[in-house]
């Protein structure tokens, strides 16, 4: 412990004693050896279902026909994403975007 305030002679002043005890911050590890280590900070870290919907990933974009011609590649989160992207990306009309399929690629 501390004594702070200390003053010579006389008592209390204004109704404040003559001395305060000031107790030091404990440590937060009960064992004395890591007393002045800091704690371990937690992180705040996605769970991989969150990841996996933030996360883009690419595809393949095929037109079906006779043969399927491959326009290319988009990246989105999902199959319905990567459709949406695939269509503005590559002008596709009403009756072109109902006739692509997209593959995931790994």
């Amino acid at each position: 412990m501390l004594l702070t305030n200390l003053r010579a002679g006389g008592d209390h002043i204004a109704g404040r004693p003559r001395f305060v005890l000031k107790e030091k911050p404990r440590s937060r590890h009960p064992h004395p050896y890591f007393a002045g280590m800091p704690t371990r900070r937690r992180t705040n870290k996605d769970t991989p279902a969150k990841l996996a919907g933030r996360m883009k990933r690419r595809w393949r974009v095929v037109l079906v026909r006779a043969k399927g011609e491959i326009l290319g590649t988009v990246e989105a989160p999902n199959a319905e994403a990567a459709k949406a992207a695939a269509a503005v990306q590559f002008n596709l009309d009403e009756v072109r975007r109902n006739r692509i399929m997209v593959q995931e690629l790994a």
